[in-house]
């Protein structure tokens, strides 16, 4: 039986880390609304995002599920309910022995074991710094299991701008969670045109 595509939307301004969204179905086909949200702080080089999931648009902000902790712009820890503990962002953006272009992440897939994944960055001709496009792949089997396009602003039939698609075909609530906080960082790290 084949597996049914699902569909996210992202929205927002340039930094995904501050005031951006993402709408769409969960693999449960069940609605799914993050928004991602860094308050300004004052000459604290600790910068903290953090990611609330709700419901859906209407519902105030839901529960925080994911705490993005910078250090300035540079990566520092993060918290998430789909893990224990306060871990390293390199481990939601880790380049050991990858190519430019793709940085790795261990999460729980379908089939309900860990395995390695990675955001492999498309180039194209709408590639610049703010706006690329990426493939998410299993990296054991070098399978592509989503694309992540950028499409530039549109608005949606219910009014609502979005600049990106991502198209998924798995199950795994915990990798969709885990694969948006890394799809964060590393559309930031591109945005400040950074490898790591």
């Amino acid at each position: 039986m084949a597996m049914t595509r699902r569909f996210v939307h992202f929205g927002g301004g340039p930094d995904p880390r501050h005031d951006s969204f993402i709408i769409g179905e969960s693999p449960a086909g069940n609605d799914l609304y993050i928004t991602f949200d860094t308050p300004p702080t004052r000459y604290d080089s600790r910068v903290i995002t953090q990611v609330h999931r709700a419901l859906n648009a209407l519902q105030a902000r839901g529960e925080v599920f994911a705490e993005l902790r910078w250090f300035g712009t540079a990566l520092g820890t993060f918290t998430s309910k789909t893990r224990e503990g306060e871990l390293h962002m390199g481990q939601l953006a880790d380049i050991s022995g990858r190519p430019e272009g793709r940085r790795g992440f261990v999460s729980t897939g379908d089939d309900r074991v860990q395995a390695t994944y990675a955001w492999v960055r498309v180039p194209g001709p709408a590639a610049n710094s703010t706006n690329f496009s990426y493939d998410l792949v299993h990296e054991p089997s070098a399978v592509p299991i989503g694309y992540y396009r950028y499409h530039g602003p549109q608005v949606s039939p219910t009014g609502v701008t979005t600049f990106a698609t991502f198209e998924y075909q798995f199950s795994s609530e915990t990798l969709l969670l885990d694969a948006m906080l890394a799809l964060c960082i590393n559309r930031f790290l591109d945005w400040m045109n950074r490898r790591i």
